[in-house]
This record gives structure tokens, C-alpha cells and sequence, in this order.
């Protein structure tokens, strides 16, 4: 069976989250998938999935309107657990399907669609899913850590990030030298890191920091991040 298959990109996706549409359609959708021996699970919202995979499964989201991806991928977020997700929903709107894929869905089908349908977008999609999700947890891990951080560590980190030198960040900041490397030093304990080139790769895949091109600092549009956390993979191998 499709579900089963295996791929050379991915993990065989075998288990299928449907977010949303009214019940006669969840159940339409659940009988669709179970009859063809996918592992089905169906709920109003992504928060009320109790447990979900690492690897091997995708969000299905019935959209009405755009608004519902965004939804989804908050929900994704605040977990930070991110599943590829393919849209649907009732006739060709195709204002809809476009906004659905500007706004993160990596395919999407009219409903009524057969296992043949989904099978040919979820091939479609597989690639670029990978790229996303993995892009997506690594963002999400890294902004987990950076939580860890007073307000005032943030902004030192920031002006790290856009200066990289101790002498200008004390001038942005109306601070003593000393005290920048003071609140490096409690930065680089508060994130469990042990450099501060760890930080800043930290603070970067979180995409809640730019670098400053004139003092010579990396930037976070099109550019990849080679880990500095040895053996890490899943971090480090980021497609922008």
C-alpha cells in the first residue's frame, strides 16, 4: 500500500492527522484512509493530538480559509513539533489554494479526492517538506533555548549578533566592556553552551536575530548554518 511504501527522502509516511471539516466530512475522510490501511487520526485542532511521531507522519488541514494554515502551524509551534501539512478543502477556490500554499502548505487536493490523489501530492511535496520541517524544528528548538534569557541578556545577544565586538555593543548599550562580557559569560551558561559562536548560531536558526553586514557578521536570509554542536545533526543540516 502507498502508506507503506518506502522512500529515499523521507521516512515512509504511514500516519495521517486530519485537522478539521464538519463530521460527516472528518468521517468521510477517516473511512477514505482506513479502508486503505493508513493510520488515521481526526480532531477539530492539532493541540488535541495527545501524541504525535517524530518521523512518518503528516497534517492533513481542511481549510475554509487561509487563516487555518496559520493556525495549525501556531499550534505546530507552540509544541514545537512540526509535521508537514497538505490542505484540502470543498471545491476549486482557487483564491483559497493559493493562499494556502503562500501561506506554508506543501500540496493541497479537493475534496472529494481518492488514495491515488493524495499519494501524487504527497510525492510531489516530499522534498520540499523535508527542507521545511527540518528548517522549522530547528527554529523552534533553538527558540525554546533562547527562553531561557532575561531581557537583558536577549539584548546583548542581539547587539553580539549585529556588532560582534565587546567595545560596541557597551557604546549601543550605555554599558561597561566588562559588563558585556560579564552577561556573554552568563548568556553562554543560561543557553548550556560552552562558545559564544554557539550562541550566535543559536540566536540565528531562531530567526529572532539579524547580523549587521558592516561589522562583518553573518546574516540569516539565504545563508545555511553549519552546526557548532558536534554530532548535531538534525540542527545543523538546515535548508533555507
Amino acid at each position: 500500500m502507498y502508506g507503506h511504501r518506502q522512500s529515499g527522502i523521507m521516512p515512509s509516511i504511514h500516519s495521517i492527522f486530519f485537522i478539521g471539516a464538519d463530521t460527516r466530512t472528518r468521517a468521510e475522510v477517516t473511512k477514505l484512509f482506513s479502508t486503505g490501511g493508513w493510520q488515521i487520526s481526526p480532531a477539530d485542532s492539532f493541540d488535541e493530538f495527545d501524541a504525535v511521531p517524530v518521523k512518518g507522519a503528516v497534517a492533513l488541514c481542511y481549510v475554509k480559509d487561509a487563516g487555518d494554515v496559520a493556525e495549525v502551524q501556531e499550534q505546530m509551534a507552540r509544541r514545537g513539533h512540526w509535521l508537514p501539512l497538505i490542505t484540502c478543502c470543498d471545491g476549486g477556490d482557487h483564491r483559497l489554494i493559493v493562499k494556502a500554499v503562500q501561506s506554508g502548505s506543501h500540496g493541497h487536493l479537493v475534496w472529494p479526492f481518492d488514495l491515488d490523489e493524495f499519494a501524487g501530492v504527497l510525492d510531489e511535496a516530499e522534498i520540499r517538506m523535508e527542507q521545511i520541517v527540518r528548517k522549522q524544528s530547528a527554529r523552534a528548538s533553538a527558540s525554546r533555548r533562547l527562553q531561557s534569557l532575561s531581557r537583558r541578556e536577549r539584548e546583548v545577544l542581539a547587539a553580539l549578533a549585529r556588532f560582534g565586538s565587546n567595545k560596541r555593543i557597551a557604546l549601543e548599550l550605555d554599558l561597561s566592556p566588562r559588563t558585556v562580557e560579564i552577561y556573554r559569560s552568563k548568556i553562554m551558561q543560561r543557553l548550556g553552551v560552552s562558545h559564544v559562536a554557539q550562541a550566535l548560531w543559536l540566536a540565528f536558526q531562531s530567526e529572532e536575530f539579524v547580523g549587521d553586514p558592516q561589522a562583518g557578521m553573518p546574516q540569516v536570509e539565504d545563508q545555511t548554518y553549519p552546526s557548532p554542536f558536534p554530532g548535531d545533526a538534525l540542527l545543523g543540516d538546515i535548508v533555507r
